[in-house]
């Protein structure tokens, strides 16, 4: 889960756009290992 789905948001501005892109490139690369590995 990332940005709204895993409440990544700024409370002050409703903002988190950089938060959601930050995790979900996290996501990415553990995905991508972990396919790699299978």
């Amino acid at each position: 889960l990332v940005g709204d789905a895993a409440a990544q948001v700024k409370p002050t501005s409703g903002g988190g756009i950089y938060a959601g892109l930050l995790c979900g490139s996290y996501c990415s690369s553990v995905a991508i290992e972990a396919l790699q590995k299978k």
